[in-house]
């Protein structure tokens, strides 16, 4: 019986100093503006964008907004809205 309440009382006191941290998870699709469904690449910046590299060019989710930068070959890359 002690060494269920111990073993008890452990737990709660991991439990308390635990830091939880929920993670959110958001699908990101054509209809939010990204150019491709396929992501090669994923990338976080120190602001908290998100960068999604796929083979039409680079997507910048900013948590809000989906901006896609594509390029065309012999064409300067222009950012689509």
């Amino acid at each position: 019986m002690k060494f269920t309440k111990r073993i008890f009382l452990i737990l709660i006191a991991c439990a308390i100093t635990t830091n939880i941290c929920a993670i959110q998870f958001r699908h990101l699709s054509i209809k939010d503006g990204l150019s491709q469904l396929s992501v090669l690449s994923i990338y976080q910046d120190k602001l908290g964008r998100m960068w999604f590299g796929t083979e039409e060019g680079i997507n910048v989710f900013d948590g809000n907004n989906l901006t896609a930068i594509k390029t065309l070959r012999n064409i300067p890359p222009r950012i689509l809205k």
